[in-house]
């Protein structure tokens, strides 16, 4: 990934273990020692409106392109910092579909959702230590927080790193597709058969979407050795 992104003519800075310590030395390191004559744009991963409207035109899609809206019972995504689960919400909210339950998957080791709407606050984990590195924030945002615990319609559920890989693969086997373990989040929701559980009472008529992210970093081989090492 760096390379792609180096390619591009950018410089790529790597810093820190986890994204919120590369977050930290851009705002009070990097950007206050720019000079005058540049322009420091900061955008945060996921706790920023400008994001979630991004995420939001999904929903509008869907809302468009479905011919029946009354089949649509559910929208499954993975959630790190929370900024596609707002987008989300945001979109099901103005498509009137207010109503639809999202199910909400985080990996064992960076759970903050579930964290904090056990805890009924915001809380920050002190490891996120997941093989799903694009879910490992160390809490959610305000809003995502807000929206899950009664702001929306909202099942939160915990599955393992493992799981998360294995579904990956079988979704690279079935359809020629790679990506990312953070996207495996939520396709275990098929993978592993957690349907009935979270998802009860679906007939061959109703529809579900599964949101799949992320895929320009890791290549299958890269999940086969994560799977092998699990």
């Amino acid at each position: 990934m760096v390379d792609k992104i180096s390619s591009t003519g950018a410089e790529v800075v790597i810093y820190g273990n986890q994204w919120a310590e590369s977050d930290e030395y851009l705002r009070n390191f990097v950007m206050k020692s720019a000079d005058s004559t540049t322009l420091a744009v900061y955008c945060h991963p996921f706790d920023n409106p400008v994001i979630w409207e991004g995420h939001a035109t999904m929903i509008d899609e869907i809302a468009t392109q479905l011919p029946d809206q009354n089949s649509l019972k559910g929208v499954v995504c993975s959630v790190g910092g929370g900024g596609l689960y707002n987008g989300i919400v945001t979109g099901l909210k103005r498509n009137k579909l207010s109503t639809l339950p999202v199910l909400a998957i985080e990996t064992e080791p960076a759970a903050c959702l579930a964290a904090s709407l056990e805890a009924g606050k915001v809380v920050k984990l002190e490891s996120v230590n997941t093989i799903a590195k694009s879910l490992a924030a160390q809490f959610v945002s305000e809003q995502a927080f807000v929206f899950a615990n009664g702001g929306h319609p909202t099942k939160s559920l915990v599955i393992s790193d493992a799981q998360a890989v294995n579904s990956t693969v079988k979704f690279a086997e079935d359809h020629g597709i790679t990506v990312e373990p953070a996207c495996g989040a939520a396709l275990a929701v098929v993978y592993e058969n957690l349907w009935d559980k979270y998802l009860p009472n679906l007939t061959k008529s109703d529809c579900v979407v599964i949101i799949v992210c992320g895929g320009s970093a890791t290549s299958l081989d890269d999940l086969i050795m994560l799977r092998n090492s699990l």
